[in-house]
C-alpha cells in the first residue's frame, strides 16, 4: 500500500507498527526538510500522526500549545497534530487551517481517528469490516490491501452518467468509502462514527458594510490567504490562466514574494480554448518568470488514459485532467509547489448557470407540462432560420427546458460536469431500474441540509457545486495529477476566513445580472489588466476532438469491443452508435458540434480502462 503512493512522497517514507495499529506514509518535504518525516508522535510516544497536505495556521497552533506546556521536538505542521489532539482530542481537526488527510491513533485509547479538510483537498478513502478498518489517500493503494472486493457499487453507472462522479461518502467500489470534506471519523473497538466538525453555511450579514468596505474586506481576506499558502521551506511557483482568480493569486504572491514568483501555463493551438495569450499579457503585466507548456493537436497517447485510471481510482471523465498533469510534469521539473484559483468559482459565484437561477425561478410556478410544450415549441421555432436560432433564443429555450424538468435532474443537468442526459444514460444502460438511475446515491446530489430552507435558490446551488462538483471534479483533477507528478498544488480561494466571509455576503455583491464574481472583480481590479477583468469565463478544458488521433480511436475500439466488467451495463448497439457519432462529427471539421459525442465517447471508454486495470466484478 505504501508503495502505491511513492509519487506522493518520494522525497521519504515511514511506517509504525504498534499495539492495534499500522501506519505508513509516503513524505514530499515541504516544511521542515530536516525534522519533518513521519510518523510523528508526543513525547510520551502514545499519539502518533500520518498526514498527507499542509496546516497553514501551524505556526500560531504550536505557539497556543507551547503557552499550555507542550514541547516541540520539530518544525512540522505535521507535530501540531499530534500536540493538538493532547489538547483538544478530535476538535483539533476544526482548529486547522489547511489541506490534508489526517490519520491519528491514540494507543492509549486504542482508538483511531481520521479527518478531511473543509473542502476536500485531499482525499481519504477506507473500508472496514467488524474488526478492521484500512485506509489510504488513494484507490490504488487501498486496493492494495487482499481483502478488500473489487466489486462495483451497484449505484455507480447511474450516478457517473448523469454527473461523471459518485456522490460522497459512497464510491464506485461496494463497500468502500470516501470521508466527505469537513468530517472527521473515530474508529474505537470496531465501532465507526462519522461527524461533521464543518459545513458550509450561506447566512447573509444582516447588515453588511457599504460597498467600498465590502471590497476591502475581500482584498484584504483574499491577500491573507495567499500570504497563509506561502508558507514552505522550497520554492512555491503558480499555475496561471487567463482568467481572474489565478491572475489575482498571481498578483498577490509576487507582491508578497522576495523573487520573481515561476508561472505555467498549458498553450492549445487553435482558438477557442487557448488562454496562453492573455496569461502572457497578465504575466508581463504583474513580473512574473513565465513558461508556457505547448500541447499539440492530434497529441493522443495511450497513457494519458492509463494514468488518469491508476491515480483517480476511478473513471474520471474531465479531460482536462490530460492537460493538468502534462503542466504538472513540467512544473515538477522546477518547484514542488504550485498554487491554483481553483475554489474561486464556487466561493464567488463564476459558473454560467448562477446566472440562470433567478430565469429559472420566474418560471417555478408554472406547471410542468406546459413547460415542457413550450419547450418543445420553442425548439421547433428554432429550426426556421432567422426566427429563433439567435444566441438569446437559444438561452431561452434552455431555461424553459430545465424549468420543466424534475428537481434532481433538472439539479444534475446543471452540475456542468453530466455528459450524458436522463434519456440519453436510460437509452445506453441494459437495465435502468438496476443501475442507479433512480438510487439514493444520485438522490444525494440534490439533498440539502435543514438549514438550506432559510438560504435563497443562487445559494442552494453553489451549496451542491461546492459540496459535490468541487471536490469530486475540479479539486480531484488538480490532486491526483498534480501528485501524479509529485506536484501539491494549492488553493488560497479555499482558504477558510475567506470563504466564511464570501458565505456572508448578500447575493447581489456576487452576481449582478449576468456580471459574475462581481465583488471580486472590484477587489482585485487595480491588481489586473483590464483584458482579464472584461473577458468573458472560459473554463479550462481540452479540445478533446482535435486532440485525438489514430491511437485513441484505436484504442476506443480495442476497449468499447468487450462485453464484461462495466461494459456488460451498457447496450452494444447505443455504444456503437456512440463511437460512430463522434468519428463522424470529428472528420466533419473538429467544431464545437464534436464535443458532446466525443466526450461521451471518452466517457465510456475510462469506464471501460477502469474495469480492466482494477479488475472490476459487475
Amino acid at each position: 500500500m505504501q508503495q502505491r503512493l511513492v509519487h506522493r512522497g518520494p522525497d521519504s517514507g515511514g511506517r509504525l507498527d504498534c499495539d492495534g495499529a499500522s501506519l505508513a506514509v509516503r513524505r514530499l518535504a515541504i516544511i521542515d526538510l530536516r525534522t519533518g518525516d513521519q510518523p510523528i508522535s508526543n513525547e510520551d510516544g502514545t499519539v502518533h500522526v500520518v498526514q498527507n497536505g499542509e496546516v497553514y495556521n501551524y505556526r500560531e497552533l504550536a505557539r497556543e500549545l507551547e503557552r499550555r506546556g507542550h514541547a516541540f521536538s520539530t518544525h512540522s505542521d505535521t507535530e501540531v497534530i499530534a500536540h493538538g489532539y493532547e489538547e483538544w482530542g478530535a476538535d483539533v481537526f476544526a482548529r486547522l487551517k489547511g489541506m490534508f488527510a489526517v490519520a491519528v491513533y491514540d494507543q492509549a485509547e486504542r482508538s483511531l481517528h481520521l479527518a478531511r479538510d473543509r473542502f476536500g483537498e485531499k482525499p481519504l478513502f477506507y473500508w472496514r469490516d467488524a474488526g478492521r478498518i484500512v485506509f489510504s489517500s488513494e484507490l490504488q493503494s487501498l486496493l492494495e490491501h487482499p481483502e478488500i472486493p473489487r466489486q462495483m457499487n451497484p449505484d455507480a453507472l447511474g450516478c457517473y452518467l448523469r454527473l461523471g462522479f459518485v456522490p460522497a461518502p459512497a464510491t464506485f467500489f461496494k463497500d468502500v468509502m470516501l470521508l466527505p470534506p469537513g468530517c472527521s471519523m473515530t474508529w474505537r473497538d470496531g465501532e465507526c462514527k462519522v461527524s461533521e466538525y464543518w459545513r458550509p453555511s450561506y447566512d447573509p450579514d444582516p447588515e453588511p458594510a457599504d460597498w467600498p468596505a465590502i471590497v476591502e474586506q475581500v482584498r484584504t481576506a483574499l491577500v491573507g490567504a495567499v500570504r497563509r499558502q506561502m508558507v514552505s521551506d522550497v520554492e512555491v511557483g503558480a499555475l496561471l490562466s487567463g482568467g481572474i482568480d489565478s491572475g489575482a493569486v498571481v498578483a498577490i504572491m509576487q507582491r508578497l514574494a522576495d523573487r520573481r514568483v515561476k508561472t505555467f501555463t498549458v498553450r492549445f493551438p487553435g482558438a477557442g480554448y487557448d488562454e496562453s495569450e492573455v496569461a502572457r499579457e497578465v504575466a508581463r503585466h504583474i513580473g512574473t518568470d513565465h513558461r508556457e507548456i505547448r500541447l499539440t493537436n492530434f497529441g493522443f497517447e495511450p497513457g494519458d488514459l492509463w494514468r488518469i485510471v491508476e491515480h483517480a481510482g476511478v473513471p474520471f471523465p474531465d479531460s482536462s485532467a490530460i492537460p493538468t498533469y502534462r503542466i504538472s510534469r513540467e512544473v515538477a521539473k522546477e518547484v514542488k509547489v504550485c498554487i491554483t484559483g481553483d475554489g474561486g468559482d464556487e466561493i464567488f459565484a463564476g459558473y454560467g448557470v448562477f446566472a440562470w437561477v433567478p430565469r429559472i425561478r420566474w418560471l417555478a410556478p408554472v406547471p410542468r407540462p406546459v413547460l415542457a410544450g413550450a419547450s418543445r415549441m420553442l425548439d421547433v421555432l428554432a429550426s426556421v432560420p432567422g426566427l429563433g436560432n439567435g444566441r438569446g433564443a437559444g438561452r431561452v429555450r434552455q431555461i424553459a427546458r430545465f424549468a420543466a424538468r424534475p428537481a434532481v435532474q433538472r439539479a444534475a443537468d446543471l452540475s456542468g460536469t453530466s455528459f450524458f442526459s436522463h434519456d440519453e444514460a436510460s437509452g445506453l444502460v441494459e437495465d435502468p431500474a438496476a443501475t442507479g438511475l433512480a438510487s439514493a446515491a444520485l438522490h444525494e446530489y440534490t439533498r440539502l441540509p435543514e438549514e438550506a430552507e432559510a438560504w435563497t435558490p443562487l445559494r442552494r446551488l453553489m451549496y451542491v457545486h461546492l459540496v459535490h462538483n468541487l471536490p469530486q471534479d475540479m479539486l480531484t483533477k488538480t490532486d491526483r495529477m498534480g501528485m501524479a507528478a509529485s506536484v501539491e498544488m494549492r488553493s488560497p480561494m479555499l482558504d477558510p476566513d475567506l470563504a466564511t466571509l464570501a458565505m456572508r455576503l448578500p447575493d447581489r455583491c456576487l452576481v449582478q445580472g449576468l456580471t459574475l464574481k462581481h465583488v471580486l472583480r472590484e477587489a482585485v481590479r487595480p491588481m489586473l489588466p483590464d483584458v482579464v477583468l472584461s473577458r468573458s469565463k472560459m473554463g479550462f478544458s481540452l479540445p478533446l476532438h482535435s486532440y485525438q488521433n489514430r491511437a485513441f480511436f484505436e484504442m476506443a475500439d480495442e476497449l468499447l469491443s468487450k462485453r464484461d466488467g462495466p461494459l456488460s451495463l451498457l447496450k452494444a448497439d447505443a455504444v456503437r452508435r456512440i463511437k460512430e457519432r463522434a468519428v463522424a462529427q470529428r472528420e466533419d471539421g473538429g467544431a464545437r458540434s464534436a464535443q458532446r459525442p466525443n466526450h461521451q465517447l471518452w466517457a465510456l471508454m475510462l469506464l471501460a480502462a477502469w474495469g480492466e486495470q482494477f479488475g472490476v466484478s459487475v
